[in-house]
Formats: structure tokens, sequence, C-alpha cells
């Protein structure tokens, strides 16, 4: 389920990019939000998953260290609206 929700937001934000808009400011705060939100929802999987993973069992597996990945990840909202480029101030 939290894989289809990621790929849904992903969409989502690619169709967002290209759809023409008259405001690159929104553009960019619509695929900030919407990548860190698909961040989220990835990370919320990618971390138990992971952390079971590595522990070989569920009764052993702790989340430790993989708190730092989950927060990490959060910050895979920002690299999309990086590579947007800024919208230009008109002359005075």
């Amino acid at each position: 389920m939290s894989l289809i929700g990621t790929a849904l937001l992903f969409a989502i934000g690619l169709l967002t990019l290209l759809l023409p808009s008259h405001d690159d400011g929104d553009t960019r705060k619509a695929v900030t939000i919407l990548g860190t939100i698909t961040a989220f929802v990835a990370a919320a999987w990618v971390v138990p998953a992971g952390a079971t993973f590595y522990a070989e069992s569920v009764e052993q597996a702790s989340l430790g260290t993989w708190m730092l990945v989950f927060v990490v990840t959060l910050w895979y909202g920002l690299i999309p609206r990086l590579l947007i480029p800024r919208e230009e101030q008109p002359s005075r």
C-alpha cells in the first residue's frame, strides 16, 4: 500500500511539472510538498522493512540508526525544489 501511495504522489508531482503554470513559485512549492510527502511515505515503508531485514527476524529488529535514515529521507523533498529554476524578479 505504501508503494502505491508513493507511486501515486510521484505521478501527481510529475503532472505538476509537465502542466503549464503561470507561476513558477507555485510549482516549486507544490513539488517540494509532494516530494516531502512522497519521501515520508517511502521512508515509512523502507525503515521498518530494512530494520527487519538486517535483524533477520521481527523479534530482534530495532529502529536505532534507522531513525536517522527516516529523518534524512524527509530532506528528499528539497531535491526537486533545487532542480526547478527560481522565479526571476522583475527589474525596477
